[in-house]
């Protein structure tokens, strides 16, 4: 997307209503809030995790797991990140606990 429609989304524009990209947004949103709940003295944190290699991701950064792998990069990502949100995920799938 280019940087100029990027510019009229933070001016007020609507995003697409397009469930692919709504997905994506919400998970966006909640890596980013559980960014803020893990470093929520040091919002600087959050970005430097999001750019340091990491074991999990076979060190590779976050953010690179996000650009490369898609919607299965920002599922990883923020299921590291919420633990909720992969717990859901696994009832959704059938999962015991």
């Amino acid at each position: 997307m280019p940087k100029r429609n990027i510019r009229k989304f933070r001016e007020n524009m609507p995003f697409p209503e397009t469930e692919g990209l709504n997905e994506r947004l919400n998970h966006v949103v909640g890596i980013a809030t559980s960014l803020r709940t893990t470093y929520p003295m040091n919002p600087q944190m959050g970005t430097m995790w999001m750019k340091k290699p990491q074991r999990m991701f076979d060190n590779r950064t976050p953010l690179d797991v996000i650009v490369n792998d898609g919607e299965k990069g920002l599922i990883a990502v923020r299921s590291h990140l919420d633990c909720t949100y992969d717990w859901q995920r696994d009832d959704d799938r059938g999962g015991n606990l």
